[in-house]
């Protein structure tokens, strides 16, 4: 089989890539994420399209091919579309411990090579060893193909690709070419890095003036603001000071008003006044002679008359002055009133006048603002454009670098890579001797050999020295391995066997015999579970019985007739069966406790414990809130029960209803005083009675 060189391969890639052909993506490779256990089984498998050229379709490449052909290019190379017009169905892997898995799965790469992946690797399977291989190919179909973690590949119709030195000599080669491009990288990226440092000291004296600039703009927009604030609240002050100055001016109207009134009505009342006091001594003298008339005619009721009306015309002449004196006092608050609103309307005038040379001095400020942040603003024009200039210069190295770190980062990848592949391949090497040694003893090998380790001493007669074979024949191969998996099985000579064996003779017969008095044991502590199990059934039932029957003597007497029984729900065991309760209420059909209102239930199960501690009474016996839901009616059977029980048993009641706490013979109570402290009261009933008949 011929075969390109590495070298020649990698030249003719390189052009094709120069040439920036259509449809051309990249290096398959360098979108391709293997781990290094399955780097080189995938190796094996992807061979030369490995390392080959992506393009977008199948049109592409054939583009590429008569670019190829035109150009007098006959070297060796591999393409692949990365959308293939075609794809075999994915392979499904077998149920097989030494199968790894579709070679496809093993690999990361992004959805857009998804479909190349699937084609090179699809229908290929990853296994560990060669057994597996083999148990495997047969099952295989003819399209598919197997490689194992070793790199060797089978295919069903009976070839196999096995790894060669070709390979190693082309991997140190590609080493070699990696280290040179790492240090072709790692220059250029120095220089890069030099050259970053220069933008980014011009970029840092940029923004340290622009910052600058940026400063002394604030500070003006801030005067700006400040000026533009005082501004706001000048004109605000003026706005206030016109209001009040208007409702001043209506209230001085008002009250001008008003008191022109007051004028009118006092002149009115001192007319009033005047005519009252001129016609005085007319109506004293009329008076008089109504006074001497009444002498006259009938004295006594004349006069009465006569006082009469004088009291009448007094009490007029009162209120007049009353009210000309309250008119009189009223004018002098309106014109005092009227003398401070005049006071306070001259005061905000002279207010708003000083307020309208503020907002004129504010706006010559804002005027010289606005020309200070026009001067800033001319400043920051060549400022910003050299800053942009610097930035995108920083932006396109910074691009720059990032893939000269990208291609660093590749390089470095295959580098260790490599370094991964090649320490492999020497560990194998070193056991390979190992393994040689351990078969033949202690020999040397050829000098020209690339094994590491150190050389044996040349002894003659004890050292040997291996000839050198190409290929080992199959046949021997298996010999080795059936004899060494005898030797494995044969294992060490052990001289203290028969002693190790009498040892765990001993101790096996001891525990056999611990064993035996386990299950004796063991058989008896079943017997008495059975005893146990017999006595608790017996018991239970008679307890049950007495129950059943107690039941329905405290159910018929809490409620007043009716009847109800418990029901076993599994008679035929007694360790497992539960109990339920049917009862029939006064005129009401038989039915199961669900049915039964919040009361009847609550009366039942009263009815139950009750039973139960007929049958077998505590010492003390604790319910809460149980008459809850119970009538009065209910409550008295209630009480009378508790109160024929509480001769065995003392109970212990919490409770809201009345008729309860009366039966009682000690009551107490938990109440909060002032302090926010909790405390408990205790009352006996019966000594209050005796107190309270006292």
């Amino acid at each position: 089989m011929l075969r390109a060189r590495p070298d020649e391969i990698e030249r003719t890639i390189n052009r094709l890539t120069d040439a920036r052909l259509r449809g051309l993506v990249g290096r398959f490779s360098e979108h391709v994420q293997i781990s290094p256990e399955h780097q080189k089984a995938i190796a094996a498998v992807l061979g030369e399209f490995g390392e080959g050229l992506a393009f977008h379709t199948l049109d592409d490449i054939l583009a590429t091919l008569e670019w190829m052909e035109s150009e007098g290019m006959s070297e060796r190379a591999a393409l692949l579309p990365i959308r293939p017009p075609r794809i075999n169905p994915l392979l499904e892997p077998p149920l097989d411990p030494g199968c790894v898995g579709v070679a496809s799965r093993l690999v990361r790469v992004s959805a857009e090579y998804q479909s190349a992946v699937e084609l090179l690797l699809g229908r290929t399977l990853v296994v560990k060893n060669r057994e597996a291989a083999h148990r495997l190919l047969t099952e295989l179909p003819l399209d598919a193909r197997i490689v194992t973690l070793a790199g060797d590949v089978y295919y069903p119709t009976g070839q196999v690709l096995l790894g060669g030195g070709d390979q190693e000599q082309a991997k140190r080669d590609t080493r070699r070419k990696v280290e040179m491009s790492l240090e072709e990288v790692s220059k250029s990226l120095k220089t890069a890095e030099l050259e970053a440092a220069r933008l980014s000291g011009e970029v840092e004296a940029t923004k340290h003036n622009l910052a600058m600039t940026q400063q002394a703009l604030s500070s003006a927009v801030e005067d700006e603001q400040d000026a533009r604030l005082r501004c706001e609240q000048t004109e605000l002050a003026i706005q206030t000071v016109v209001h009040q100055q208007e409702l001043i001016l209506a209230q001085q109207r008002s009250l001008e008003e008003e008191i022109t009134q007051f004028e009118e009505e006092r002149k009115h009342l001192l007319s009033q006044g005047e005519i009252f006091k001129a016609n005085r001594p007319q109506h004293e003298q009329e008076l008089r002679e109504e006074i001497v008339m009444a002498e006259r005619a009938e004295p006594s009721l004349e006069i009465a008359r006569v006082e009469a009306r004088l009291e009448v015309a007094r009490r007029a002449t009162d209120e007049v002055d009353i009210r000309i004196a309250d008119l009189e006092e009223r004018l002098g608050a309106l014109e005092g009133d009227l003398k401070q609103w005049t006071d306070r309307l001259e005061v905000n005038r002279a207010e708003q006048e000083r307020k309208r040379s503020e907002v004129t001095e504010g706006e010559k400020g804002m005027d010289d603002i606005e020309k200070r942040l026009a001067a800033v603003s001319a400043q920051i024009v060549p400022a910003e454009e050299e800053l942009a200039e610097v930035e995108s210069a920083l932006s396109a190295t910074e691009a720059e670098e990032s893939q000269t770190r990208v291609v660093l980062r590749t390089s470095e990848r295959e580098h260790s890579q490599t370094q991964i592949e090649l320490a492999r391949r020497e560990e194998e090497l070193v056991s390979l001797k190992r393994r040689i040694e351990d078969d033949f003893g202690l020999v040397t090998f050829d000098p020209d050999s690339d094994t590491p380790g150190q050389e044996p001493l040349p002894l003659e007669g004890f050292v040997k020295r291996l000839q050198k074979v190409d290929e080992l024949p199959l046949e021997f191969e298996v010999q080795v391995n059936r004899l060494r998996a005898q030797l494995r099985r044969v294992g060490a000579v052990n001289p203290e066997a028969q002693r190790e064996f009498h040892e765990v003779k001993e101790r096996t017969d001891f525990l056999t015999a611990q064993v035996d008095d386990l299950r004796q044991a063991e058989s008896q502590i079943q017997e008495v579970i059975a005893e146990l199990d017999l006595l608790m059934e017996r018991e239970f039932r008679i307890t049950y019985e007495k129950v059943a029957v107690a039941f329905r003597e405290v159910f018929t007497r809490l409620f007043g007739g009716g009847s109800a029984r418990l029901v076993l729900t599994d008679p035929d065991d007694m360790t497992q069966t539960g109990i339920d309760i049917e009862a029939r209420l006064p005129g009401r059909r038989e039915q199961g406790l669900a049915v039964l209102s919040g009361g009847e239930r609550s009366l039942t199960a009263c009815a139950l414990i009750f039973a139960l501690l007929k049958v077998s009474p505590t010492p003390f016996c604790v319910l809460d809130e149980v008459d809850a839901m119970l009538d009065d009616a209910n409550v008295i059977r209630y009480i009378e029960m508790l109160r024929e029980l509480s001769q065995e048993t003392q109970f212990i009641l919490i409770t809201h209803n009345r008729l309860t706490v009366q039966a009682a013979e000690m009551v107490y109570g938990v109440s909060m005083e002032a302090d926010s402290i909790s405390r408990v009261i205790s009352l006996k009933l019966d000594e209050v009675e005796e107190a309270i008949a006292a």
